[in-house]
């Protein structure tokens, strides 16, 4: 019984991960690869499904990351892995947060090492928040791309929730 839910969850995903080859970052030039509302909607339905899958099947391995970090690391992750397939940085960054969301899965953490990890997304977020910015000067762009600002906003979520979640591990320890 177990094995076919399993079927049921990883038979979409592995989909939506065929599609990534077709997608490619926007800019100037005609784009043969996913349109934004398509990446939007791709990675938004793989970041709820990953979301799922991490509490249903992983809930004991995975107690670096609370569930809403999971779900917006994945969704942002998932978004530049998308753009990414023509631009390397993005790409980067990408594999960055789904390795990092990732790597308590694979890997017995101390209370160190958690931290670092999670200090390590803070920064990668960070980055990938400023680089936009500085990416992209005009601001009519900016405005115009629903995709920019609604992983930009999922990053800033994530920035939000890194922050308070140091914050109260720095008052219970004091």
């Amino acid at each position: 019984m177990r094995n076919i839910s399993i079927l049921t969850y990883t038979i979409p995903f592995a989909i939506l991960l065929s599609l990534t080859p077709i997608a490619s970052a926007h800019g100037e030039e005609e784009s043969t690869g996913l349109s934004n509302s398509q990446v939007l909607i791709i990675a938004s339905l793989a970041a709820i499904m990953l979301c799922f899958l991490t509490n249903k099947f992983l809930s004991n391995r995975q107690t670096t990351f609370s569930t809403p970090i999971i779900g917006l690391a994945s969704f942002t992750g998932l978004v530049h892995v998308l753009l990414g397939i023509d631009d390397n940085t993005l790409l980067l960054g990408g594999i960055g947060a789904l390795g990092l969301i990732s790597l308590p899965m694979f890997l017995t953490l101390n209370d160190q090492k958690t931290k670092l990890v999670r200090l390590s997304l803070m920064i990668l977020v960070l980055i990938m928040f400023v680089a936009y910015f500085v990416s992209n000067h005009d601001i009519h762009y900016i405005l115009e791309d629903y995709l920019g600002i609604i992983t930009k906003i999922t990053e800033f979520g994530i920035l939000a929730l890194l922050f308070r979640n140091f914050r109260t591990k720095s008052k219970t320890n004091a």
